[in-house]
């Protein structure tokens, strides 16, 4: 009996290849790269669901992707997902290093792995390498080539027939990169590791470099770089079953999914036009040419841009740099108009019309006199914008997804295959399969996952112990304090020629405008339920059924019925106290008075404090760097005599060495531990008491941080002095990474107020962050990185900004609001104290200014100063 999932596959093999069978060029496809799904780009096996949803067993762990967001499952202990098989009844299961399991659902809908066995648990189990799901049975297969069934969903039992182990031996994934475009293949050779296919068809595969999706079946196509068509895509034409196609880099002609250049033509090929005969006039850079059984001659050597047939007489009439000429059908040339660079010509009853580059119509009427050909122009229309080609009301529905680039040419076969031509290359529609798909409903939208307060999840996306999603969730309860949640969603497949679009409304509000973004996101949540309708439309304009999310907020105590019989009561209340206070204002009018002088004898007083408060401000100042002083002399002396106290274990170490023959082994054993005993005490001492020296030279630094008089000088010498002091000092770590240093400043003289001295500290703290923070990128990036520093001044009306930005490691939104606090760093307290940019700040704010900070995670820091 032949294997069920080769008959599967062999079916779907068949289906494809038919429904691709006349229609040029390879599906749409893309590859995936590991930032995307924010993994490792090592992937070993992929499966899918019946709902859209794609398993990837990754080198980090259980990737999947619900047509939405991609998420991440990890395996317990020591262990790694290698296999994935998805069983009869949907189920998917996963094996590999140590570990085997299936995937099922928690109470909020989120995906958990179910672990049967893995090396935590009791039952031990080697490497699998191959998971296979019968209608009654579920194999597992492991590198020392012994098998097992799961019992229960619990377990693994040992499997001793040996008639099922050559039957599971014996079975083999199917591959199918018959069904992947060349490029792909060619990307990702001998690095494919797996390919499956989900209920749409759509085929997914797994590499040792990401991830890669083609669109298979589809009604469109494309021929590109990739299928061997180069240069931007001028005209299309059709000679029985064979496409032929123009660009500025010759012409080409399709054989299935590949393009191939006609020798002889490699400049700019502009128009094609068919005659009879089977033959193609060619209006090409090199001159007027003509194909015609695979055999290419020239009528004409001069750039032609354009052509058409004169039917009455047998000629053609030809644009061309210089202006309109008309071939005769011996190959006599003749110029019939000054109309320059004409690039569309068309021909009816002796009178041909003329689009110039320049955007101007022109009407020539052909005469014939004395064997020659005559022709009188007129301009009829100017101002002509012919930049793309816009299609027809009926084609325009197929076209829908490409109408926003650039099209240059499009060509309708009767076969019912559109053809469009511009900078992507060539694009193609099969109508016929497309008619079919017309006629479909839109598929209605899952609902993925809905998040509350940024990490709370209210709804997984799928059933409770099943992984089936559902397009209607309504029992969401929300805290009174909530104050904003996400929901997403997604249909089961989508078309990557032209991705699903989605809309919403809330409460039976207006509809919001059609969206390739399928999430919503709400802030302010009023109480009570609030309900979100979520509509999905496809290529064809088909409008899916709605989806509704549907949650409750809680209200707080503050705002039920008997908080506000409570505020009547209190309201009352203090209405009452209001008339007697009103009522007894006159007789107290004098204690007012007397009130006011004591108070302004408290406001003096606390004036006075306020000052003695100075007072105490600066001797604690001055008390504090005589405490500065006082420490650093004692811990000098501990580091002094750290460092000497090391000198003396090192040569009682060899005075010990000297005497070893005259000591026991115990004994001279222990004294080699107590030595290094002393050493790592020594070098801790002297650690600490480096970083305690660098802690009090930073007290000391923030107590001297003054600024002196501000005068007017020029900014623009001190800001190059800066980056040039900075690249100096840092010249090892600049020449290491090869990080590029800029400084981008005004070339007339830019006069501010300013204390150079302390400014230019100020402005060289932040120019070391940056280093550090390039250089600490590049340390774990690799060659593929450039590290780059820059810094910028320029003029704002009556300020000047400073920009100072780099592209390292970032700053973390959580902590991005510290890094002006005192003794605050990200840095090993071993290279930094932490009061750089506390001090720079400082300095800033004594100059009038301000500074502020933008940064994202990975991507780039930058200080911004205005003064």
């Amino acid at each position: 009996m032949k294997n069920k999932r080769l008959m599967t596959l062999g079916a779907l093999l068949l289906v494809t290849m038919m429904s691709w069978a006349g229609l040029p060029g390879v599906p749409f496809y893309k590859s995936i790269t590991s930032s995307e799904y924010n993994a490792h780009s090592r992937n070993y096996d992929v499966a899918c669901d019946d709902y859209g949803t794609v398993f990837v067993a990754n080198f980090e762990g259980l990737l999947y992707f619900d047509g939405a967001t991609w998420r991440k499952l990890y395996t317990p202990g020591i262990s790694r997902v290698t296999c994935l098989a998805r069983g009869n009844n949907g189920r998917i299961w996963y094996g590999g290093h140590n570990v085997f399991g299936y995937i099922t659902s928690d109470r909020t809908g989120s995906l958990k792995l179910n672990t049967i066995v893995s090396d935590a648990g009791k039952q031990k189990l080697s490497d699998v390498d191959l998971i296979r799901v019968t209608s009654d049975k579920v194999y597992v297969h492991t590198t020392l080539n012994k098998v097992y069934y799961v019992v229960g969903d619990k377990s693994l039992k040992f499997l001793k027939n040996d008639a099922d182990k050559q039957f599971l031996q014996a079975y083999a994934p199917v591959r199918k990169m018959s069904l992947v475009p060349m490029a792909l293949q060619k990307q990702y050779e001998g690095g494919v590791t797996s390919i499956t296919h989900n209920r749409q068809h759509a085929l997914w595969g797994a590499t040792d470099n990401g991830l890669f999706w083609v669109d298979t079946p589809s009604i469109y196509s494309r021929l590109g770089e990739g299928e061997g068509l180069k240069g931007e895509v001028n005209n299309i034409c059709q000679l029985g079953t064979t496409y032929y196609i123009a660009t500025m880099q010759g012409l080409y002609y399709v054989n299935g999914t590949e393009a191939y250049q006609i020798p002889g033509v490699s400049l700019a090929c502009w128009q094609l036009m068919p005659i009879s005969g089977n033959r193609i006039v060619v209006a090409a850079s090199e001159g007027l040419l003509m194909y015609s059984g695979n055999t290419l001659s020239k009528i004409t050597s001069d750039h032609t841009l354009s052509v058409c047939l004169d039917t009455k007489h047998g000629g053609y009439i030809t644009g061309e740099i210089d202006g309109i000429y008309y071939v005769s059908a011996s190959g006599s040339k003749t110029k019939i108009s000054d109309v320059e660079k004409a690039v569309n010509l068309s021909y009816k009853a002796d009178k041909v019309k003329a689009l110039s580059i320049y955007g101007e119509e022109w009407e020539l009427t052909l005469s014939e006199a004395g064997g020659k050909m005559h022709a009188k122009s007129r301009c009829v229309k100017k101002n002509i914008d012919k930049k793309t080609i816009m299609p027809s009301a009926r084609v325009m529905k197929w076209v829908t997804p490409f109408i926003s680039q650039s099209i240059n040419c499009l060509h309708e076969s009767s076969e019912g295959i559109i053809a469009l031509g511009g900078e992507f290359g060539a694009y193609f529609i099969d109508t016929r399969l497309g008619a079919k798909d017309m006629s479909k409903p839109c598929q209605q939208p899952y609902i993925r996952q809905i998040v509350a307060m940024g990490d709370s999840v209210m709804w997984g996306g799928y059933t409770k112990g099943t992984m089936v999603p559902r397009y209607n969730v309504d029992e969401i309860e929300l805290p009174y304090n909530c104050d904003n949640i996400v929901v997403t969603y997604s249909t089961v497949s989508t078309v990557l020629a032209y991705p699903m679009q989605y809309r919403y409304r809330i409460d039976d509000g207006s509809w919001s405008q059609w969206s390739s973004e399928n999430k919503v996101e709400m802030h302010n949540i009023s109480y009570h339920t609030t309900t979100i309708e979520i509509q999905a439309r496809n290529v064809f304009g088909n409008v899916s059924a709605i989806s509704k999310v549907t949650w409750y907020k809680n209200v707080p105590f503050y705002l039920t019925w008997w908080a506000y019989l409570i505020y009547f009561v209190l309201i009352n209340f203090l209405l009452f106290k209001v008339i007697r206070w009103r009522m007894r204002r006159l007789m107290r009018q004098k204690q007012e008075l007397e009130t006011l002088v004591d108070e302004r004898t408290a406001d003096l007083k606390r004036t006075q404090a306020d000052l003695v408060h100075m007072e105490r401000r600066a001797t604690a100042g001055k008390l504090t760097q005589g405490l500065i002083d006082r420490i650093l002399n004692p811990i000098n002396y501990i580091n002094n005599f750290s460092k000497l106290t090391s000198g003396l274990a090192n040569d009682l170490k060899e005075d010990i060495e000297d005497e070893k023959e005259h000591m026991t082994e115990d004994n001279y054993e222990d004294c080699e531990d107590i030595l290094d005993m002393m050493h790592t005490n020594l070098a801790k001492i002297e650690e600490h008491g480096v970083s305690t020296t660098r802690t009090l030279r930073a007290m000391e630094a923030m107590l001297n941080n003054k600024v002196g008089a501000l005068t007017q000088q020029n900014l623009v010498p001190l800001c190059l002095q800066a980056v040039t002091v900075t690249r100096d000092y840092h010249k090892d770590v600049v020449n290491k990474h090869g990080i590029e240093m800029k400084a981008d400043v005004p070339s007339e003289p830019v006069m501010i107020d300013m204390d150079a001295e302390s400014l230019n500290r100020a402005i060289i703290a932040l120019l070391n962050n940056c280093v550090y923070s390039v250089g600490k990128k590049a340390k774990a990036s690799g060659a593929g990185y450039k590290p780059e520093v820059v810094m910028v001044v320029s003029k704002e009306e009556s300020s000047v900004i400073i920009t100072v930005r780099d592209n390292g490691v970032g700053i973390e939104r959580t902590i991005i609001d510290k890094v002006f606090d005192p003794f605050f760093t990200t840095k090993p307290t071993s290279e930094a104290s932490g009061v750089g940019l506390y001090l720079a700040k400082n300095i800033i704010n004594d100059h009038h200014g301000t500074i502020t900070v933008a940064s994202v995670k990975d991507e780039y820091c930058e200080f911004t100063i205005k003064l």
